[in-house]
């Protein structure tokens, strides 16, 4: 059961991670603006300062001769590096506010950058956000579906599994009402196991899948999820509440059966 719950959970979890991670992908996608030949490095905090009040642009490092000439020389070799190191131009690496960053925006925002005086060019990756955005939109959908999947599964499996543990009650449920015992009295403990079962079905799942967003927190993708407090205790009230919920449901349901069943009927009824 909790295996099923921590599913459910990582398939909400990237239901809600979905925008975030829409937002952060975008962000990530660097523009390099390439200052003109005979730019003055010296002058690089006032061209930053110039980019970074642009309000489409949300973070500009800036890129010297030398450092660009020490990235070629680590991924070519020295003599390469050597060799294209003087025709190497200073550049800012610059990264978008995410409501910014679309095909038609993107050529809207290089021809500004462009029109700054001592920038020579502007290099945008050749991505297509269009496709991009509609396999993400596809993706949150299909993982929206998995978790209603693995919602219906979670109950089914969760009021079988009830309904065999008491099936092998069944005849210490009619003992104790040949023995005058009221329905109310009979329904207690087993309503209470119920709700512990649940309870504890709900804190394994919960810790299972908080410490699967961790792991994939520390592989260097930031888990919003992990962050944003109010979304993380809905989602663990939504995951307990859920598995107690259905425990106690279940219970109640069962135990109402074989309160009501003929004396005939326990040795061969199930559920």
């Amino acid at each position: 059961m909790s295996l099923m719950l921590w599913l459910l959970g990582i398939s909400f979890s990237v239901y809600l991670e979905y925008r975030p991670f829409t937002q952060t992908l975008k962000e990530r996608l660097p523009l390099i603006v390439e200052l003109t030949p005979t730019f003055n490095e010296t002058n690089a905090p006032s061209m930053r300062k110039q980019l970074m009040d642009q309000q489409e642009i949300k973070e500009a490092v800036f890129v010297s001769r030398a450092e660009a000439a020490e990235v070629v020389r680590a991924d070519l070799g020295d003599d390469i590096g050597e060799l294209i190191g003087d025709s190497l131009y200073p550049t800012f690496t610059v990264h978008l506010h995410h409501q910014f960053v679309s095909n038609n925006q993107l050529a809207t925002i290089k021809g500004s950058l462009e029109g700054i005086d001592g920038v020579s060019y502007v290099f945008i990756p050749e991505v297509n956000l269009d496709v991009v955005n509609a396999n993400l939109k596809r993706g949150a959908l299909i993982t929206g579906g998995l978790g209603l999947l693995f919602l219906f599964v979670s109950l089914v499996l969760l009021d079988h599994s009830i309904r065999l543990s008491l099936y092998s009650r069944r005849f210490l449920i009619r003992s104790m009402q040949l023995v005058g015992a009221t329905s109310s009295f009979i329904k207690r403990p087993f309503l209470w196991r119920g709700l512990l079962r649940g309870f504890f079905s709900a804190i394994l799942g919960i810790g299972l899948l908080i410490g699967t967003l961790y792991a994939i927190e520390q592989s260097n993708y930031p888990i919003q999820l992990l962050h944003s407090y109010d979304k993380l205790g809905l989602l663990v009230a939504t995951i307990l509440s859920f598995s107690i919920f259905v425990s106690l449901i279940s219970t109640y349901r069962s135990v109402n059966r074989y309160l009501r069943m003929r004396l005939e009927n326990l040795y061969s009824y199930y559920g």
